[in-house]
């Protein structure tokens, strides 16, 4: 893909931090271990991928190297202060969820009851557990949940002196409905630069772009057209990322041979692309992403087509 169009989506679309997690699909993992290494004063923020971390007034949290790595903690965590009371730790995260994961150390000796997590969906509490030994040691992963269908956005965490999490794993809800892009909420006329919608936008890298009526029985509404034959070059990218994408075109039979290319999340690498004939009649276009991989877009070069209801959707 072109240079120039990276540099003029990404920008616009998605803050990209550091990398302090990977994400797969429904699922993120935060280690702290690409975190700055620190204190967090109380009434400071910390933000990393998925959520922002805040000390509360009752005492500083830091980002700090465990002291006896295993499998289940290792590089940094987020914990208390050494020496410390407690520290009262809040973890807003980006998107709702439905369940975290996370990796809980206490100090040897530690008294139950002493260290506390608890789910909220804003200010309501939707869970809350005491945090304790494991039965083998003083580390353990615990998972904490909402009933089926609720979802949670923060986690509030009170960690005694010398307490501390690592691997917070975050759970999305299940996505099962589209979105869907019909041009109608776009005004009509000619586009230029970047047209930002609620929940796309559209980039025109060519003159001639347009969102006009529609003219056929194929399509409804308003469409997303061109007058000129050839050289067209635009841009669609949703503001959220699924696995599949379908739309209908019409080619003009003037014009050139056009081309669909469908944009990987996140990097917009283009995952497929299918060439459309300016004779081969209007038709349903559908692409599927490969395992592992999501879309958030496509690019229209070439001919001239007339673009109608872009659904986005999890397949």
């Amino acid at each position: 893909m072109k240079r120039n169009l990276l540099s003029a989506i990404v920008p616009a679309f998605i803050a990209l931090a550091p990398g302090t997690a990977w994400s797969a699909r429904g699922v993120d993992l935060e280690t702290f271990d690409q975190a700055r290494a620190g204190i967090i004063q109380p009434g400071d923020e910390l933000k990393l991928e998925h959520f922002r971390i805040a000390a509360m007034h009752d005492g500083a949290a830091v980002i700090k190297p465990v002291e006896q790595p295993d499998d289940l903690a290792y590089g940094l965590a987020l914990g208390g202060v050494e020496r410390a009371g407690t520290a009262s730790v809040d973890i807003q995260f980006d998107k709702p969820l439905r369940s975290v994961a996370f990796t809980v150390v206490l100090p040897p000796g530690a008294p139950a009851l002493a260290s506390t997590a608890t789910l909220y969906t804003n200010e309501l509490e939707r869970q809350s557990l005491a945090l304790r030994h494991g039965t083998t040691g003083n580390r353990q992963r615990l998972t904490m949940s909402v009933p089926e269908g609720q979802v949670f956005n923060r986690l509030s965490l009170q960690l005694q002196r010398g307490a501390y999490i690592d691997g917070v794993e975050m759970h999305s809800p299940p996505i099962t409905d589209g979105t869907l892009i019909d041009f109608d909420e776009t005004p009509s006329g000619p586009l230029q630069g970047l047209i930002n919608q609620d929940h796309y936008m559209i980039l025109a890298n060519s003159s001639g772009l347009e969102i006009t009526p529609a003219s056929d029985g194929n399509t409804s509404g308003q469409v997303l057209s061109s007058t000129a034959a050839t050289g067209n070059d635009a841009v669609l990218m949703y503001r959220t990322e699924r696995n599949s994408f379908d739309l209908t075109v019409v080619p003009d039979p003037s014009g050139e041979p056009a081309t669909i290319e469908f944009l990987g999340a996140g990097d917009l690498t283009i995952l497929h692309s299918i060439r459309v004939d300016p004779a081969g009649g209007p038709q349903r276009l559908s692409f599927t992403a490969p395992r592992g991989s999501n879309l958030q877009g496509i690019r229209w070069t070439g001919g001239k087509l007339r673009i109608d209801e872009v659904m986005l959707r999890s397949r």
